[in-house]
């Protein structure tokens, strides 16, 4: 019965090691699309003015598109939580965000004997 059991645990492992190596090679890929996005978003935007008697053309200078940045440090993100990397983050589900306040009974018991 171990032995099977081993083997289906390991089998399980497996394929979560596989679905995280493709979640990476998707990271991957979006992040090389985002970095050449966003080079390309700093290269001067070329204009060509036409008018009857003549045709002129003038580069305006481009500081890049701040979106790509954010594409790429949502990925790294994503990354390193998919890694491990962060500590793990803890979620209060009982108190829907609202402050906690602790609950004293008395007359319980324990209080009365101690």
């Amino acid at each position: 019965m171990n032995d099977l059991r081993n083997r289906w645990l390991d089998e399980r492992r497996e394929n979560f090691n596989e679905w995280i190596q493709r979640e990476l090679n998707t990271l991957d890929k979006i992040e090389a699309e985002a970095w050449d996005a966003w080079e390309d978003s700093k290269k001067p935007l070329l204009k060509t003015v036409k008018s009857e008697l003549n045709n002129s053309k003038s580069a305006t200078t481009q500081s890049g598109n701040p979106k790509f940045l954010e594409i790429i440090t949502a990925n790294l993100a994503r990354r390193a939580k998919l890694l491990g990397y962060d500590a793990p983050s803890r979620t209060d589900v009982t108190s829907g965000g609202a402050p906690v306040i602790p609950v004293i009974k008395f007359g319980d018991e324990q209080n009365e004997r101690g």
